[in-house]
């Protein structure tokens, strides 16, 4: 019979548990060090500030965007040389085994993780600190971090598949970046995504503020629509962007094997 080359369940399997065998020591060192940091910047924050009540969307907001880039920038780290990488393409596993494998590990783990750590930790360091300026008499007005309480004020309910969808858009962008470049992929991929934005944005303005031009056959899309149509009518070509995404980083690892 012959072996399926795209997908088996079983070299799956042997592939990501020799894969965390080598990587275990170093993904709890990462956690580890995730914790450290959040408890760590989060007692420093709060110790300086007279109360900590609204401060939880700015500093997870910030806090999301270092770590996730961070850690699903570095994905694929056999890619970075060219004795690594041949030893990487030369594993007995194939091109979507390795790459789901690293989606799973750089962003459904970090999706997961990162906002347990950071809930039980940032509440953690929220205790103790509110325990040490109660202790000398200083008062500190502050909420423990509820995200259903961040959601439901912050974030209308109609747009949360569009913040989803955008951030897994952005995580995206970082995870195809490592298979892109070789060298320093975070630092390239971030001066890519400016400079297409930067002529995205100037190429707008210089349709409608300098040309004084429009598109008319984008109205019909948006005429009679109402909000929540519109956001689902961006939901879904942020969803296909993301596959896009997501397909092209699959194809370039794949044309790595085969060149």
């Amino acid at each position: 019979m012959k072996t399926n080359q795209l997908f088996s369940l079983k070299r799956f399997c042997n592939y990501t548990t020799s894969s965390l065998i080598l990587r275990y020591r170093q993904i709890l060192l990462m956690i580890g060090a995730a914790s450290a940091g959040l408890l760590l910047s989060l007692f420093f924050f709060m110790s300086i500030n007279d109360n900590w009540n609204n401060e939880w969307v700015p500093f997870s907001i910030f806090s999301v965007s270092a770590a996730s880039l961070l850690y699903i920038g570095s994905a694929f780290p056999a890619l970075r040389s060219r004795e690594k990488t041949i030893n990487f393409l030369m594993i007995p596993a194939s091109p979507f085994e390795k790459f789901l494998y690293e989606f799973i590990e750089r962003i459904v783990l970090f999706c997961v993780l990162f906002p347990i750590l950071l809930y039980l930790f940032g509440n953690l360091a929220l205790g103790i600190v509110h325990e040490i300026k109660q202790s000398i008499g200083d008062n500190f007005p502050s909420e423990y971090l509820s995200y259903q309480k961040i959601f439901k004020d912050v974030v209308p309910a109609d747009a949360v598949s569009i913040i989803v969808l955008g951030v897994l858009a952005a995580f995206s962008i970082a995870f195809a970046g490592t298979i892109v470049f070789r060298k320093l992929p975070l630092i390239k991929t971030i001066i890519f995504v400016g400079v297409v934005f930067l002529v995205v944005v100037g190429y707008c303005i210089l349709i409608f503020e300098e040309m004084k031009l429009n598109f008319p056959w984008i109205e019909p899309f948006f005429r009679g629509k109402s909000k929540a149509e519109v956001f689902s009518l961006f939901a879904v070509l942020l969803l296909i962007f993301n596959l896009i995404i997501l397909s092209y980083a699959f194809f370039k690892l794949k044309e790595k094997e085969v060149s």
